[in-house]
């Protein structure tokens, strides 16, 4: 079984070339954008397997 990866909010943030705002905000208004996981108390992470995801469906949906 392979391991999930997470990644920060800064290194979500830095994938997108955005600010870590923005990166909450897509989480918090875009319902498309992956939501993050929360293992404890400060300790938020997002899924590397659901950004890819997220990515794959919106290259597809501009591409139509």
């Amino acid at each position: 079984m392979a391991s999930q990866i997470y990644v920060t909010d800064n290194q979500t943030a830095e994938r997108y070339g955005v600010s870590r705002g923005t990166v909450w905000r897509w989480a918090k208004e875009n319902p498309e954008f992956p939501k993050p996981v929360y293992f404890s108390k400060g300790c938020v992470r997002w899924s590397i397997s659901e950004l890819q995801a997220y990515e794959e469906k919106q290259a597809k949906s501009s591409r139509v």
